[in-house]
């Protein structure tokens, strides 16, 4: 949709604020309060790729920081939106990479000595195997295709523990379409939770374990950013499309505001601590 005299406000050049060394120092404790706020109450919220969410984040801050946005966002009335979710944003961004860095490290430790190899095998191996079946016969359903992404998208054993999970329930669901696949076997899902336990009696340590604080930051992201900022940004800057290339899906495809469209540039691919755009755009 072409923009209006009447909705255009000044040219602005948005410039992301490099991410500090007392931000990060910081990150796990501003992030907090947040998590305490949001990062609960969801029983099961699509897998988030934390690294593309912080630049996300970055830029949807910057943006929201300009004067004149600012004041518009502001305008909202409470019970419509919370502002908080927009206070949030940066730091989210920080902890995105604080909790990402953390799941890496934790996960290299854990392939190096902790799961046993062959219990890793097995485990991938039957999630594999049980994948192929299922994304054979489910796929053509539109939202289970998106859950059978998000599962076959899972890295490492923190995620493969999650994902046996998630087919079990899957199986177990679909089992009367499921059933008639030659490589359907009846106990599948019964594996896919031995195996699951199994891992998880694995990585359970006392402090550190940082699955509870990816658990709760993709809540956060969840609730915060896809549920509250993104569709109120939708509708504040329906007639602005430049400004809405900077509140873009956090999913793979989902939905990227009107940058999909062509009418504005494509920024969540950009990278995370540049300044953006290289031109001015409508806020």
């Amino acid at each position: 949709m072409p923009e209006t005299a009447a909705s255009i406000l000044p040219l602005v050049q948005v410039t992301i604020a490099p991410i500090t060394d007392a931000e990060r120092a910081g990150a796990m404790t501003a992030l907090a309060p947040i998590l305490d706020r949001y990062g609960a109450g969801e029983d099961r919220v699509p897998r988030t790729d934390l690294a593309s969410a912080s630049g996300i984040f970055l830029r949807a801050d910057a943006h929201a920081r300009l004067p004149d946005v600012r004041e518009r966002w502001r305008a909202l009335p409470a019970a419509e939106f919370d502002v908080g979710c927009l206070d949030a944003l940066r730091p989210l961004a920080v902890g995105c990479r604080e909790v990402r860095a953390a799941v890496s490290s934790f996960d290299a430790q854990l392939t190096a000595a902790k799961v046993p190899l062959a219990l890793a095998t097995e485990a991938t191996a039957h999630k594999q195997r049980v994948m192929r079946y299922v994304d054979y016969q489910l796929s053509g359903n539109p939202a289970l295709a998106r859950e059978i992404a998000d599962i076959r998208s899972g890295t490492g054993y923190l995620d493969l523990e999650s994902d046996l999970r998630r087919l079990a329930v899957l199986v177990r669901s679909q089992e009367a379409v499921l059933a008639q696949d030659r490589f359907f076997a009846p106990d599948d899902a019964a594996a896919c939770t031995r195996l699951a336990d199994a891992l998880a009696a694995e990585l359970a340590t006392d402090a550190a374990a940082p699955s509870d604080w990816l658990t709760r930051v993709q809540t956060a992201v969840y609730r915060c950013y896809h549920l509250e900022v993104m569709p109120t940004a939708a509708w504040l800057f329906r007639k602005t499309p430049s400004a809405l290339a900077y509140y873009p899906s956090v999913y793979r495809g989902g939905p990227r505001s009107r940058a999909a469209s062509g009418d504005a540039p494509d920024l969540a691919d950009a990278p995370l601590d540049a300044d953006i755009p290289t031109e001015p755009i409508t806020a």
